[in-house]
């Protein structure tokens, strides 16, 4: 097994990949949001923009990052899904935690999501999905709360 040391060290590190993680679809859901809205505009320069507000970085070396990148043609909005995403799944991962504790047990918590969340995913709006798993509406602070 892993040692409880090396355990905060890896949820530690999570953490930190999940902060970068929804600056970056943060940052990818508006430049797709705002790139529809105005295709004339200079997408380089706004990429270049929505990058040093979200992760505090210039991206003016490599500003048409986003140009190759076939996801944008394929489905400019799929980075709008995966900050939805995240934020429900960051909302059902708090829940976890607060159940099941930092070391969950594999057996009940396989029970527990199969009982109360995977067996309604398609039956029902994800908003009644989350809030019947949690006892929660729906949350984004949850997804964003390493961010403050």
């Amino acid at each position: 097994g892993m040692s409880s040391e090396t355990a905060r060290a890896l949820a530690r590190l999570e953490s930190q990949r999940r902060v970068v993680l929804a600056r970056v679809y943060l940052r990818d859901a508006a430049f797709a949001v705002e790139a529809l809205a105005n295709p004339d505009r200079d997408l380089a320069a706004l990429y270049g923009h929505l990058t040093g507000r979200y992760l505090g970085a210039s991206d003016t070396a490599d500003d048409d990052l986003w140009a190759w990148d076939d996801a944008w043609i394929k489905d400019p909005l799929g980075s709008v899904d995966a900050l939805l995403g995240l934020m429900v799944g960051g909302q059902v991962c708090r829940y976890l935690q607060s159940r099941f504790g930092e070391t969950p047990r594999a057996p009940e918590m396989a029970a527990f999501l199969t009982h109360s969340l995977f067996r309604f995913a398609g039956r029902f709006p994800w908003s009644e999905v989350v809030e019947v798993a949690t006892g929660r509406p729906p949350d984004p602070r949850a997804a964003f709360a390493p961010l403050n």
